[in-house]
């Protein structure tokens, strides 16, 4: 029973300590690419200009990069914002508010088919003027 209340009074102490609301700068839905298919997936950026807090402070780069993938191919830039693409890392960054989109082929190996496979990404986003 003691420590069943020790456990607790670390619990709710631990609670205290997470802030009742952290910013977001980047946010996505998540998604899955099939072989031949073309997915989209929805990104909720902050502009690169707004201030940032804490962790994202001097950070203005979205990471939209999905592991495991031997290779992304720009097939559409984005208007608004930045793209860097090297391997399967993937970064955005919006440098306007408004509606931006970017388009990858994208090639992996399918384990349980041991095949490669390639599928189409179009990333619709949201470049917003502060935290959400």
């Amino acid at each position: 029973m003691r420590a069943a209340t020790a456990f607790s009074s670390l619990l709710a102490l631990a609670l205290l300590a997470i802030p009742a609301h952290a910013a977001t700068y980047c946010d996505g839905t998540a998604f899955l690419v099939c072989d031949g298919c073309t997915t989209t997936n929805h990104i909720k950026v902050v502009v690169a200009s707004a201030p940032r807090e804490g962790r994202a402070k001097g950070k203005v780069w979205c990471n939209a990069s999905n592991g495991g993938v031997a290779r992304n191919v720009v097939l559409e830039r984005p208007k608004i914002g930045r793209l860097v693409v090297n391997g399967y890392n993937v970064f955005y960054r919006g440098d306007r508010v408004g509606r931006d989109r970017f388009a990858l082929e994208r090639t992996w190996f399918q384990v349980p088919n041991n095949k490669w496979v390639t599928g189409k990404i179009i990333y619709e986003i949201e470049v917003v003027p502060a935290a959400f």
